[in-house]
C-alpha cells in the first residue's frame, strides 16, 4: 500500500509475510494466485505435510535414531525433487554426534525443505519409481512385472498421471511388503483424498 492506503498491486511480499519468512525460512509459503497451478499447489501441500511431521513428531523427541528414520522415509521423495541436494544429505548424516545433533538437525531440515521446494518432474518421479520398483521386482510374476513396466513407460510418456503407476506399486508392496520401501513418503506424502497426484 502507498501512503494514501491504496494497493500498489505489485507482486512483492507484504510486511507480515516477509517477517514470517525471515523468522521461519523453511516454512512452506506460496502466493495464493500461484496455487491455481496444480503442480505448485501439490508442491506446497507436500511441504506443509513434511513441515508438520518434522515439528510435531521429530523435533519434540529428537535423537539420532529419529532423525535417521525420518530421512530414511523421505529419501525417494527428496530424490524426486532435487537429486543434487539429495546427494548432499546422505554424507551429512554419516556421523551423528549427539552434542551437535540440534544444529545438524536444523541444517538437515533446511536442506530437505530446499530440495522439496523444487517441483518434481515426470523424469525425476520416474527415477524414484524405478528405484522403488527394485524392491518388488523379484517377488512379482511376469504379468505384474510387465504391467508395472508398461505403466511406468506410459507415465514417462505423459499418457497417464503419476497416481497410476504409483497405485500399482503400492498394490504390489501391499502384497509383497518391504519394511524399507513401504515406509517411503514418496508413496503417500499426503492423503489420497486430496487428489493432487491425479493431475500430473
Amino acid at each position: 500500500y502507498n501512503e494514501k492506503g491504496q494497493s500498489l498491486n505489485d507482486s512483492s511480499r507484504g510486511i507480515f509475510a516477509r517477517r514470517l519468512t525471515e523468522l521461519w525460512p523453511q516454512l512452506p509459503v506460496e502466493e495464493s494466485g500461484r496455487l491455481t497451478d496444480a503442480d505448485l499447489c501439490e508442491n506446497f501441500i507436500l511441504r506443509v505435510y513434511v513441515w508438520h511431521e518434522w515439528h510435531t513428531r521429530i523435533l519434540p523427541t529428537l535423537s539420532a535414531k529419529t532423525l535417521l528414520q525420518f530421512w530414511s522415509n523421505y529419501k525417494y521423495l527428496a530424490l524426486a525433487h532435487d537429486e543434487k541436494t539429495y546427494r548432499q544429505i546422505g554424507p551429512m548424516l554419516a556421523n551423528l554426534a549427539v552434542d551437535h545433533l540440534p544444529a545438524l538437525a536444523k541444517d538437515f531440515f533446511s536442506l530437505l525443505m530446499h530440495a522439496l521446494e523444487k517441483p518434481s518432474t515426470s523424469a525425476s518421479n520416474s527415477n524414484a519409481l524405478q528405484h522403488l520398483r527394485g524392491f518388488v521386482k523379484n517377488s512379482i510374476d511376469d504379468a505384474e512385472r510387465n504391467t508395472l513396466n508398461n505403466l511406468l513407460e506410459q507415465y514417462r510418456d505423459g499418457i497417464v498421471p503419476l497416481i497410476v503407476p504409483l497405485s500399482m506399486l503400492r498394490h504390489l508392496l501391499a502384497r509383497h511388503p518391504d519394511a524399507y520401501a513401504n515406509e517411503q513418503r514418496f508413496l503417500n506424502p499426503y492423503p489420497d483424498a486430496l487428489g493432487l497426484r491425479n493431475k500430473k
